[in-house]
């Protein structure tokens, strides 16, 4: 939803169902990858008796650099939104929202790194 209001998507312009499927396409394997992650970290014998975290992995690097890449898409689409919505209202609402709502692409790489810098080492201590 976040990647829709960016473009001016549910704010500037009506949502249609193509703009759905926009999505879908370019967020479905990222939370296929997502899930499958988790099922792995949940269920494999291997991670029994760890303190990483399922996103320290190489493969959960690699999905966080994607949900990097994503927060770049975001911060694009946001900039040519509020630079089209530049003399309007609506620009008060992109500049300060849009940049809010953007924190929430952060929320993956700061859990990693919290837990690789903090949960790791604090879980051997125990």
């Amino acid at each position: 939803l976040m990647l829709l209001v960016s473009e001016g998507k549910c704010v500037s312009y009506i949502m249609v169902a193509g703009d759905a499927w926009k999505m879908f396409r370019l967020l479905g394997p990222f939370l296929v990858s997502c899930c499958g992650l988790e099922f792995w970290g949940e269920y494999a014998l291997s991670r029994n008796y760890t303190t990483d975290y399922v996103y320290t992995t190489p493969f959960g690097w690699a999905l966080i650099l994607v949900d990097l890449v994503l927060l770049g898409v975001y911060v694009s689409n946001l900039r040519r939104t509020f630079l089209a919505e530049r003399g309007n209202d609506l620009a008060v609402f992109y500049r300060s929202w849009g940049l809010v709502y953007g924190a929430w692409f952060l929320a993956l790489p700061l859990t990693a790194v919290l837990a690789q810098a903090v949960l790791a080492p604090y879980v051997w201590l125990i």
